[in-house]
């Protein structure tokens, strides 16, 4: 196993907005290292529209695939917890989510938002 020290850091990418002097850089996912919210901050925070919409989408897709998997995990009883709501609440909740995430598609194909 790797020393902490010797791992290669995340590599970064620029966000290039219309600001000449761009600031805004999130870490790229990998299969080993997926993005994460926190990884959204820099785009989240923006001036720029369109890094906002980005993160946004970033964000809503992290969830998606948080609750899907929440969801697969309930039903096969394979919790380590006891949920207070049901399966049918969170499914609705995802379905939601997944109309959400096609509106904002749709939104950046319109806006031509490279997502």
């Amino acid at each position: 196993m790797e020393d902490e020290d010797t791992q290669v850091p995340k590599p970064k990418k620029q966000i290039v907005g219309k600001d000449p002097n761009p600031t805004t850089t999130f870490n790229l996912p990998t299969i080993s290292n997926p993005l994460t919210l926190a990884d959204t901050v820099g785009l989240m925070t923006s001036k720029e529209y369109t890094e906002r919409f980005k993160a946004e989408y970033f964000q809503l897709k992290i969830r998606i695939e948080s609750l899907s998997a929440l969801l697969k995990q309930y039903k096969n009883n394979a919790l380590t917890f006891t949920p207070k709501c049901s399966q049918k609440l969170l499914n609705g909740q995802l379905n939601s989510m997944r109309l959400y995430m096609s509106h904002l598609i749709e939104q950046a194909k319109i806006e031509n938002i490279e997502l």
